[in-house]
């Protein structure tokens, strides 16, 4: 398995610099009778059985379309393997700086998308134009208030559940919530106990309110399963660490209050950062990507895990970990937007899962690939997680796929700066710091010569 360059052509000047990528769902790919699945859903089926990922061509430049932000505020749909661009929109959200850390979020079907500063106060969200000559409209503009809002990413995802299109939020440092797409209809509707709607204490809304109190977790980055069943959120506590969390969205559109404190809500894997690189594998299983918190955890509670960088999977049903990968070397933090009065150091990671091999890398970290076992290949014994012990378990089961790789191991030098999986053209693609986009694709030599 080798990484081979994918010659993009220069993008016109009315493009400016590039300053974000996020990939976009190619829409006309997707029939009427296959609204029922979203983009994800499907590449989770197909990532059942392992194949090696195809080179990009014709179809490839079709659906290889990405959502990107210049450095002129604006947002741009960009066709790179065929050097096009469209610019969308201004971005008028409050207080946005195109130079800082951005993100982009958008959902199965590329029909909405929402952009803020990775670590603001401030994002939008907009409706994208279907055709050539339909504008884009901006639907709502989202605040979660200014309580250390540099320290962690802005919660937004967007998931796609009974047929309905789910924008998930934040409103304030310990609060998220569900809106219904078009319609902006609110689907989660709580008052914080003891206090009125505008947020001010009161001793009525303290009466009326739930007997719960307010949550001590500060919300960041939102991760969907691939069916929109769960939601994954990679946020911390005092004083501070890292804390993942993940509930049921079925269980939260019946329960207001399921992410505060809903019966499927877990934490788990207790780290030192927080907004880490993590992946769902597939609607169960969350892999993520960090070193545990040998400060607060006891001994026991990690000597399983260990105090070096590790991958660990969880079941996100138990929050118990079912494989681990050791050996795996640390992400770098940033410190481009220091003191933290600008933005804290963040990981500067990304994870990716597509045909049941997971993907990770980061700034001065070459792309690893791990080919992960199949479910109920190995047992779910932490003390049997480690990848060697994968394979022996693999290989004693006759209904298991023999591995072709048992650890995480990288597949090239080459070092990405700011890059992104896009799961349809099967491309890596690095923004460069001048705002050029370079792609890679994985390329099976072995596949290739047992095909001659």
């Amino acid at each position: 398995m080798s990484l081979a360059a994918v010659p993009f052509p220069a993008l016109p000047s009315s493009a400016g610099r590039i300053t974000a990528i996020h990939p976009l769902p190619h829409r006309t790919a997707l029939a009427s009778d296959e609204l029922s699945a979203p983009v994800g859903a499907a590449a989770s089926a197909a990532s059942a059985a392992p194949c090696p990922l195809a080179e990009p061509n014709a179809e490839s430049a079709e659906l290889c379309e990405l959502l990107a932000v210049n450095d002129r505020a604006e947002l741009l749909q960009v066709s790179p393997l065929r050097g096009g661009i469209r610019i969308l929109s201004a971005l008028n959200i409050p207080e946005f700086d195109p130079l800082k850390p951005i993100q982009i979020v958008v959902d199965a079907y590329g029909r909405y998308a929402a952009v803020s500063n990775r670590y603001g106060r401030y994002a939008a969200v907009y409706a994208l134009p279907e055709g050539p000559i339909e504008k884009t409209a901006e639907l709502l503009t989202l605040d979660r208030g200014s309580y250390y809002t540099d320290k962690s990413r802005f919660p937004l995802a967007f998931a796609e559940l009974e047929k309905r299109t789910l924008l998930i939020h934040g409103s304030d440092w310990n609060r998220v919530e569900l809106t219904e797409l078009p319609s902006l209809r609110p689907l989660a509707e709580r008052a914080f106990p003891g206090r009125d709607e505008a947020g001010e204490a009161s001793e009525t809304a303290e009466a009326d309110s739930p007997t719960l109190p307010e949550l001590n977790y500060f919300h960041g980055g939102l991760l969907t399963s691939p069916d929109g069943s769960r939601i994954a959120d990679t946020g911390w506590v005092w004083q501070p660490v890292g804390l993942l969390a993940a509930w049921s969205l079925r269980e939260w559109l019946d329960d207001p209050w399921a992410s505060e404190n809903g019966e499927s809500l877990k934490h788990f894997f207790q780290t030192e950062d927080w907004d880490m690189p993590a992946a769902w594998i597939d609607n169960e299983r969350l892999a993520a990507w960090g070193r545990v918190d040998t400060d607060i955890l006891d001994e026991e509670d990690y000597q399983e895990i260990g105090s070096e960088p590790v991958i660990a999977i969880h079941d996100a049903r138990t929050g118990s970990v079912s494989l681990v990968a050791r050996d795996v070397p640390p992400y770098l933090r940033s410190t481009a937007f220091v003191p933290s009065s600008e933005c804290f150091p963040y990981p500067l990671g990304g994870m990716a899962a597509a045909e049941n091999r997971l993907f990770f890398w980061g700034r001065g970290v070459p792309l690893h690939i791990w080919a992960l076992p199949q479910v109920g290949a190995v047992s779910a014994d932490l003390a049997d997680s480690r990848p060697e012990t994968a394979v022996e378990s693999a290989a004693s089961n006759s209904a298991a796929r023999a591995l072709p790789d048992s650890a995480p191991h990288p597949v090239t030098e080459i070092e990405f700066h700011d890059a992104v999986y896009h799961p349809e053209a099967k491309l890596f693609i690095d923004l460069q710091a001048d705002g050029r986009m370079q792609a890679f694709r994985l390329s099976d030599a072995d596949a290739s010569s047992r095909e001659n």
